[in-house]
């Protein structure tokens, strides 16, 4: 298990005795509830150290053990928050705390939210709230007022291959899972069985989308749930091109192929606008439509290099 920053964060608290009552995962990996489940074992653990192996720990995993709570859906609605607000009062069964884990806060109404943020306010003793959600605009402020935010920056791509090459025996296809995750690792994980696959897709659209009266068809190729690992994988694809003009490394026939489509800055507008593309998806931009431009822009790019260069 890597030890993300949240976790670094509760365990130094844990250590000060300065706890807060309630912490806010700010997560865009996938199965944010992964992480509150380490968090949860930090605070619960029989051996106090989060150990992942004892009997709290396993039963945590389970969602069974008796102080720990897990509400995790996509969606939750008033009545489920009644339910954790009354269980709030009631003592700890085995621990000397209660932990609750929600998530994910970007699918709870308002309603729901201004129920939990009167717990929030005046929570009970021996209480904690962890809490994730996989955009943080859409959690009230005044929710995010009343509880530590933990912001998780992505990890680096040594740091994931380090810590999963152990689970995976092909290094080639994990690189590709890693490089389209983000830089999280459950997101990597997720990848990683469909790494070769999206490769395939990515190539391929780049090697036949030739002419304008291509883009719709081009564009059904790509969805809300491959579009971010397309355009990391654009990106891999066209630093492989502009390696291979400028004579770096060795590079499969498939790239080089595509590389003599290109002229050196086409490549270099072609990234940024692909760097553009993903800064809209982080704020939630329409997949669809950044498909349309990412392909668009992948054509008026390259034969605007080609005419310039004639």
């Amino acid at each position: 298990m890597i030890k993300d920053k949240g976790y670094a964060i509760i365990e130094r608290d844990k250590v000060n005795a300065t706890l807060s009552h309630a912490y806010m995962l700010i997560c865009r990996d996938s199965r944010p509830e992964l992480y509150l489940k380490n968090y949860a074992k930090l605070l619960l653990c029989d051996d106090n150290c989060g150990c992942g192996k004892c009997r709290s720990c396993t039963l945590i995993d389970k969602n069974i053990l008796p102080d720990c709570y897990t509400l995790i859906k996509n969606s939750i609605v008033v009545e489920e928050v009644n339910m954790v607000v009354e269980d709030t009062f009631l003592k700890p069964i085995e621990k000397d705390k209660k932990v609750y884990l929600i998530s994910d806060m970007a699918g709870m109404n308002a309603k729901a939210q201004n129920k939990l943020l009167k717990t929030l306010e005046e929570p009970p003793k021996n209480v904690i709230f962890l809490l994730a959600t996989t955009n943080e605009y859409k959690v009230l402020d005044t929710i995010k007022s009343r509880v530590k935010l933990l912001d998780i920056p992505a990890f680096s791509s040594e740091e994931l291959f380090n810590e999963l090459i152990g689970q995976f025996s092909d290094s080639q296809r994990l690189n590709y899972a890693i490089a389209v995750s983000g830089g999280y690792p459950n997101k990597a994980i997720d990848a990683y069985s469909g790494a070769t696959e999206l490769k395939e897709l990515a190539l391929e659209i780049l090697t036949n989308f030739k002419k304008s009266s291509q883009l719709p068809v081009m564009a059904k190729k790509i969805n809300k749930d491959n579009i971010s690992g397309i355009i990391s994988l654009f990106k891999i694809i066209f630093s492989q091109m502009l390696n291979y003009l400028e004579g770096i490394g060795e590079t499969e026939q498939s790239i080089i192929a595509l590389a003599r489509e290109y002229k050196k800055g086409a490549i270099l507008e072609i990234e940024q606008k692909l760097n553009q593309a993903e800064m809209e998806l982080f704020y939630n931009g329409n997949p669809n439509m950044i498909a349309d431009s990412v392909l668009f822009s992948l054509l008026e790019v390259k034969y605007k290099w080609q005419k310039l260069l004639e």
